[in-house]
Order: C-alpha cells, then sequence, then structure tokens
C-alpha cells in the first residue's frame, strides 16, 4: 500500500509515525509555518517535523490532484488537516481517501467534534474511519470504536485517547482495505449532529451560568482557548477546577470556605478552583496564589 498522508497538529504527527512503520507512506502534505515572536521565527508542524525525520517528501502547499495522480499511490489517508479536501484531490488515489474522525458519526460532524461532546456533558464518544467524499464528514463509515469519557478528561486527554485508539483502528481498515475485506456503511444522515468552529472568545466563562456548565466549558477548552474570566483587569485563566454545592448571593464572588477551599459563585452551585493561571504569569496552584494574593478572596471576577 502506497500512502498519501495527509495532516497537521501532534496527533497527526504521532499517527503518521504508527502508519509509516507497517505502510510505505510516499508524501506527506501538511500545513504552512507559522510565524512567531518578534524575531519571526517560522515554526513548523508537528507533521512537517515527523516527515524530516522519517525521511518522507513533503509538501505545505495545497493537496493537488495532478501530482498526486502521478504519485499513483493507493490511498490518502486524512488526520487533523484542518481543510476540506477537493473531490479531485481524493479521487486521486486508487482507493480514494480515507479520514480519522473523533466522534461517533453521524454524530457530531465538523470542526470541533471532541470539545462538543465534554461540553454536552456526554458519558462516551468515539471515532470513525470514514471513507470520504463530496461532503463534509458525510462519507460511509468503514469502522467504528467507542471510547469512553471520564469525569477528570479535558480536551487534551480525550484527543489523547481519542487518536491513539483512531491510529489502531486506522491501520486495521488499511489492512483490510489492501486485501479487500472491508465493508462501508452508508451514514444516516437524519440522525447527524454539527458543531461548531471554536473561537478565542468562546473561552469566556459567564458566572450566570450553573457551576456544572462551567465545570465542562474548563475542561472541554483545555487546551484551547482555555476558559478565561478577569481580576483586577488582567486575564485570569482557570485550568482546574471541580463543582461545589456551596451556595452564595453574587455569581463571580470568590470566598474561602471553613475547609480552607477557594470557591467562585455561579448561578447554581459554585465552583471550587484547582489551578489557575493569571495574565502574564505561569499556571499556579490556587492555595499557592492566594498566599500571594489574599486579596482575591472576596473579589468579584468579572464575565
Amino acid at each position: 500500500m502506497k500512502i498519501i498522508f495527509i495532516g497537521t497538529p501532534e496527533e497527526s504527527a504521532k499517527c503518521l509515525e504508527e502508519v509509516s512503520k507497517i505502510f510505505e507512506v510516499i508524501f506527506v502534505y501538511t500545513k504552512e509555518d507559522k510565524i512567531r515572536g518578534r524575531g519571526k521565527s517560522k515554526t513548523f508542524t508537528p507533521v512537517k517535523t515527523a516527515a524530516i525525520n522519517l525521511d518522507i517528501k513533503f509538501s505545505t502547499s495545497s493537496p493537488n490532484s495532478d501530482f498526486l495522480k502521478s504519485l499513483d499511490a493507493d490511498l490518502i489517508v486524512l488526520c487533523s488537516y484542518g481543510a476540506k479536501l477537493d473531490v479531485d484531490v481524493i479521487n486521486s488515489a486508487k482507493f480514494g481517501a480515507i479520514n480519522i474522525h473523533p466522534s461517533l458519526l453521524p454524530q457530531y460532524r465538523g470542526p470541533s467534534p471532541i470539545i462538543t461532546p465534554l461540553l454536552d456533558g456526554c458519558e462516551d464518544t468515539g471515532v470513525s474511519i470514514m471513507k470520504m467524499d463530496e461532503g463534509f464528514d458525510t462519507g460511509p463509515i468503514l469502522a467504528q470504536v467507542k471510547v469512553k469519557i471520564f469525569p477528570e478528561d479535558n480536551g487534551e486527554m480525550l484527543t489523547y485517547k481519542l487518536f491513539k485508539k483512531g491510529t489502531k483502528l486506522l491501520i486495521n481498515t488499511i489492512r483490510k482495505i489492501n486485501t479487500g475485506k472491508y465493508s462501508e456503511t452508508p451514514q444516516n444522515h437524519s440522525d447527524a449532529t454539527f458543531t461548531k468552529i471554536i473561537r478565542k472568545s468562546d473561552g469566556k466563562i459567564n458566572w450566570n451560568e450553573e457551576a456544572e456548565k462551567i465545570e465542562r466549558q474548563i475542561r472541554a477548552y483545555n487546551p484551547w482557548p482555555m476558559a478565561f474570566s478577569f481580576w483586577n483587569n488582567k486575564n485570569l485563566k482557570i485550568l482546574k477546577a471541580k463543582t461545589s454545592e456551596h451556595i452564595f448571593e453574587k455569581p463571580g464572588h470568590v470566598k474561602r470556605t471553613s475547609s480552607n477551599q477557594i470557591i467562585v459563585a455561579t448561578k447554581k452551585g459554585s465552583l471550587e478552583l484547582h489551578l489557575i493561571q493569571l495574565e502574564g504569569k505561569t499556571p499556579t496552584n490556587i492555595q499557592d496564589f492566594i498566599n500571594g494574593q489574599p486579596q482575591f478572596v472576596e473579589s468579584i471576577l468579572s464575565s
């Protein structure tokens, strides 16, 4: 099996490394380098770094169907690329293109299938290996596996679990495609649910929401865009917290409990803070933060 691999972030790079151990990856597409800092230095995508380390030819331009056809590849594998492929690109390999989608399709189609079930408070989610077509996450399913969501899971943890499972499922699916012993199951489009593009502003906490909803927001948006509030006109990221039954009158009011917990009032219940990060500072345990900023207690966090 000669494979074209298309992907961008860290989970894609790990997938590329595992796939290349078993199959012949002949070319890689990834996103362009990012320009960072005052020195405008270029930062490679994790997939570009992996391709260099694996000595696989790559491109940071958009996939080109004419070039792909010249490679005479058997299969295109897409893993968190960050853009939709044109139909002519999908059809430029012998067996077309397949994609790792981190949800149980047709549930949670779209750009944020990991964050959204965390926000929704789901007890489980999963991974689908999908054959790509002209739609957006609409192609037939080749394989699926369910993954449990634990109460402590955040976006980073769930991403790791889903793509670890997904990579194993992908490799098994490629083997089946290679032997012709695979089946395609059309999606029931009437059962489809959809996700939206997540923006940095989505992380802003509204203390007039219920504590349970805010806690899910904190987990779902870690590591990006991070749930945040404001204290003393500075951005305050909430990295880790849990719900509490303590009730106070004013949402956003910071209190110290009799057992020395630092909690913030919400519309219903309160939130016990564990790990926070004040603008310009490193992440800090809440007790260490209070030792240095005792005025934080009895303050009001703004929404």
